[in-house]
């Protein structure tokens, strides 16, 4: 018996010495005082604050644990950038400017350093690109439209091609990293056809399925497929303008049916729409109707975008921004998104804009 409970005492210690393994985040912010500071992580595409602290002469710490290595944001009070850094169960020390967050130098963790490779050689990118732009805008500035059009072409575009091409390369040859399916689930998916974006997630290592952006990538792919051209309609059901639940399904059946996924707040979609008027106007006669899903958070600045841009389809939204329970059945990671539906129901087109959706319409409707 002695014995016995000599073996549970030893146990007991044992058990209570074992530790969960945590992080430990250290900070300095240069020219910070007491301001507010937060850590937030990304899940299912919203913006989860974790834990907040009132900053102590510029300096804060933050401890946790974290299953697998993701990326996390240093947020500060009344300041635009953030700080981006890749989080696993270590001691991990930032130094930052207060007006230059997003230039911190952070250490300790050998995730966050792949990570910081991989930033340096998009800031080399984007400062190319940033120039070729800024050439393009003088060209254009100085009504040297054929000059801006070279550029263009000969300078802007190559430029946006070879970083795609490379950060591609990066996830392909890094298939091992943490930090390869973080770029794809948010630099690249929203660039690549279902079948590419199958491709890079299949050629991912298994030694990382337990990533989070690996397992919201194939969850993505599998809604995907589900509202793929050629099957049928996924129902939307969300309220309108005046607070009423309105569904897709009043819609389908009745002729063709246009799923305008936007938000007020979304400069192309703000763009796109007076070509949506107009093709609106010319086939709402037709057998043709628009049934639009915004993405907004804020009720009046929807409400005020609806009237600025004359829009007078259906309208509904649950005001979630990227957490939209309709974007979310239709796997929508960017907008603007459309989706076209046949009077059977069936998905039959999606993307098209002003002039291709005007096309596809007078070869269905006319």
């Amino acid at each position: 018996m002695r014995n016995l409970f000599i073996v549970l005492i030893a146990v007991a210690v044992f058990t209570a010495c074992k530790k969960t393994p945590e992080y430990l985040i250290q900070g300095t912010i240069n020219g910070a005082t007491n301001e507010m500071v937060y850590l937030i992580k990304l899940s299912q595409g919203e913006r989860l604050t974790l834990d907040s602290m009132a900053m102590e002469n510029g300096t804060f710490r933050f401890k946790g644990s974290e299953n697998v290595p993701q990326v996390y944001f240093v947020r500060i009070a009344d300041q635009r950038s953030q700080i981006e850094l890749f989080i696993e169960n270590s001691v991990i020390s930032i130094s930052a400017d207060l007006e230059s967050l997003n230039q911190a130098t952070i250490t300790g963790s050998k995730v966050h350093d792949e990570f910081s490779a991989y930033q340096e050689k998009m800031k080399e990118f984007n400062q190319k690109i940033q120039e070729a732009y800024n050439d393009y805008i003088a060209a254009q500035e100085a009504g040297n439209n054929d000059l801006a059009k070279e550029i263009e072409e000969s300078k802007y575009r190559p430029l946006r091609d070879e970083m795609l091409e490379w950060q591609k390369q990066f996830v392909k040859t890094n298939p091992a990293s943490y930090v390869a399916p973080y770029i794809l689930y948010r630099q690249l998916a929203f660039l690549l056809s279902l079948e590419e974006m199958e491709e890079y997630v299949n050629g991912l290592s298994e030694d990382i399925s337990d990533s989070p952006y690996v397992i919201t990538m194939k969850e993505n792919i599998v809604t995907l497929r589900r509202v793929d051209i050629g099957q049928p309609f996924v129902d939307i059901t969300l309220p309108d303008t005046t607070g009423m639940d309105v569904s897709l399904s009043d819609y389908v059946g009745k002729g063709y049916v246009l799923i305008d996924f936007w938000a007020a707040w979304c400069g192309p979609c703000r763009r796109e729409n007076p070509h949506i008027v107009k093709i609106y106007a010319d086939f709402k006669d037709k057998g043709f109707e628009i049934f639009g899903v915004s993405f907004d958070r804020n009720r009046e600045d929807w409400i005020k975008a609806i009237h600025q841009d004359g829009i007078t389809w259906p309208q509904v939204s649950d005001l979630q921004f990227w957490s939209s329970a309709g974007g979310k059945l239709y796997g929508v990671r960017s907008i603007p998104h459309t989706v076209l539906i046949d009077p059977s129901g069936t998905i039959i087109a999606k993307n098209l804009r002003h002039d291709a959706l005007r096309e596809k319409l007078a070869e269905l409707l006319n």
